[in-house]
């Protein structure tokens, strides 16, 4: 990021953590690296009206997601399946994971089932948001179009083993109901109540936060939402095709949404006739 912090001498007022959040404030007043330590992550809202993680730092149990999806009306988890570099070694390990296979109802059309993963023993998923650490998950949830139910029955890559009668039979009629169609495989996360239960989810116009349950709400949340507004910015600007993301299911809003970091030019509007 471009632009000097403010440094200063350190004493009894400058280590408080109301004086460290300041110091990441740039000279000209603006919170480009403004970080809160009560925030988890931040979002977005694109002019499809969706909110985007505008960064691609994002894993799953050590599963890349660079594009991520915050949708408070998600149940749950949806994580696209992991097609080109596969899951990780010690997930095909059984002792340490159990797989199965289950119905959804809110995946698409096609109605495309659910690969669930949990950690035995108890043991949760990590997850990273944004380049941050995030609260850990009970389970990682794939999305399963027909490319990834084709692979999970392969049973040359070894998935097969891991799953048992009734789920070998959701994949079968799955693929015996598509026929020769094809069901589309999902791009992005979508972060649901999987996550969002977890922490203090606010949202306001065009941002959203997810902060620590320990957040005591004795700073000014409208203030910390500007700070964030003003980072958002030139994050949004700089993520390519940030405003064309949609989610996967494919559940389009014809309205596009003006938004507060849109540059106004003259072209937005046109001026009305000086006798009207």
């Amino acid at each position: 990021m471009s632009g000097s912090v403010h440094q200063r001498d350190e004493d009894t007022a400058d280590s408080s953590p109301d004086h460290q959040r300041q110091r990441t404030m740039r000279d000209d007043g603006s919170a480009e690296v403004y970080e809160h330590e009560s925030v988890f992550c931040f979002a977005a809202r694109n002019r499809r009206g969706r909110f985007y993680i505008p960064l691609t730092t994002n894993s799953f149990g050590g599963l890349p997601v660079p594009h991520v999806l915050l949708d408070s009306g998600c149940s749950t988890l949806l994580l696209p399946f992991p097609l080109d570099r596969g899951f990780p070694q010690d997930f095909t390990t059984p002792e340490y994971y159990s797989w199965a296979v289950s119905s959804s109802q809110g995946t698409g059309a096609v109605h495309s089932p659910v690969l669930k993963i949990k950690r035995r023993m108890g043991g949760k998923f990590p997850c990273i948001l944004a380049g941050k650490d995030q609260p850990r998950l009970e389970m990682l949830r794939f999305h399963l179009g027909s490319q990834a139910a084709n692979r999970l029955l392969d049973p040359a890559l070894g998935y097969r083993r891991l799953l048992d009668a009734n789920s070998l039979t959701k994949l079968t009629d799955f693929i015996s109901v598509l026929g020769a169609r094809e069901s589309r495989e999902r791009s992005y996360a979508l972060l649901g109540q999987s996550y969002l239960r977890q922490v203090m989810y606010c949202q306001l116009g065009d941002v959203a936060l997810a902060l620590s349950t320990d957040f005591d709400g004795t700073e000014n949340i409208k203030l910390i939402i500007g700070r964030y507004e003003l980072k958002l910015a030139p994050l949004v600007e700089s993520f390519e095709g940030f405003h064309d993301f949609e989610d996967d299911d494919g559940d389009e809003d014809e309205e596009d949404y003006r938004l507060s970091w849109d540059v106004v030019g003259s072209e937005d509007e046109v001026d009305e006739p000086d006798d009207r």
